[in-house]
């Protein structure tokens, strides 16, 4: 099987929902003419990822969407129209949580299925150079989340959650196709997304697709460069650097399956209950030799 996805790598307007509604609208016509079959935006898109930025909070909160909202529901009847999935982030409020906000990755199906990923990671505090506020904003999502779609099966992720290995390999171990991460991420950090990006597909002999912001919003700056990354850690498609773009790359999953018998990740993975027995026996051996060393008696030196 082989499918187009189109890159829109965009900046958002801090605030405006419904012009950036409006753009996206617009780029998911653009994406179906092109014959896509989905189409993925950048974290916190349709509000604007600076609407946290440590200061303005009557902003951020007029953003907040509910999954019957407006938005989403027009968003959800153009998948249908246009016959994409569309995948994008906003900061959500779950029906049943009022009051609770998630920053979420949302992936909206042609048959009208809303998929909920609620960021993990959330960074908070100095990292390097940059400064981030989420956990000010959001409060971190409790499990991750796969999607069974007639493209294949899809694991979402949001930005940081890229930095840790445990949060990719879950998908790993559920066998899916594509690896799908959104995200806001500055100048700052666009070294460890070159470094790590192509890792995590690798190691989890998976597509990945990397969607970030372009442009500058409230003095920072985001460096875009989407990217589609193959099983083998190749970059097949990319965007350019520090502008909006828009590309359209080429998921195949049939080269998928051959590239995973050319280096065998998936064969040679173990059980991850034996890398938690691992884990535990290593564990257990260096408390022992802990508490070994602190119960041994000074040896006596000579007056």
């Amino acid at each position: 099987m082989e499918f187009k996805v189109a890159l829109a790598q965009i900046n958002s307007v801090c605030g405006d929902v419904d012009g950036n509604l409006k753009r996206m609208c617009s780029l998911i016509e653009r994406a179906a003419g092109l014959e896509a079959e989905m189409i993925v935006f950048p974290e916190m898109c349709l509000c604007g990822y600076m609407v946290m930025d440590g200061k303005d909070f009557e902003t951020f909160y007029r953003c907040v969407q509910r999954l019957d909202g407006e938005s989403i529901r027009k968003l959800s009847s153009l998948a249908s129209k246009t016959g994409l999935h569309i995948v994008f982030g906003a900061p959500t409020e779950p029906s049943k949580q009022r009051g609770v906000v998630y920053n979420s990755a949302i992936l909206l199906e042609p048959d009208g299925k809303v998929n909920v990923y609620n960021k993990v990671h959330l960074p908070t505090g100095r990292y390097g150079r940059g400064v981030f506020f989420e956990h000010l904003y959001c409060r971190p999502g409790e499990e991750m989340k796969v999607c069974d779609t007639r493209l294949g099966r899809i694991g979402l992720q949001v930005c940081r959650d890229f930095a840790f290995p445990e949060a990719s390999r879950i998908y790993g171990y559920c066998d899916v196709d594509i690896i799908i991460n959104i995200s806001a991420a500055p100048v700052t950090s666009k070294r460890l997304f070159d470094m790590v990006l192509p890792v995590r597909a690798f190691e989890n002999a998976a597509y990945l697709v990397y969607v970030n912001v372009a442009g500058e919003q409230r003095g920072v700056s985001f460096f875009g460069h989407s990217r589609v990354i193959d099983p083998l850690g190749r970059v097949t498609v990319e965007c350019k650097v520090g502008e909006e773009d828009f590309k359209v790359g080429i998921i195949n999953l049939e080269a998928m399956r051959k590239m995973r018998m050319e280096v065998p990740i998936k064969k040679d993975i173990l059980p991850i209950e034996t890398y938690q027995h691992l884990l535990d026996k290593l564990r257990c051996k260096l408390r022992n030799e802990a508490e070994g060393e602190s119960g041994k008696v000074p040896a006596r030196t000579s007056s």
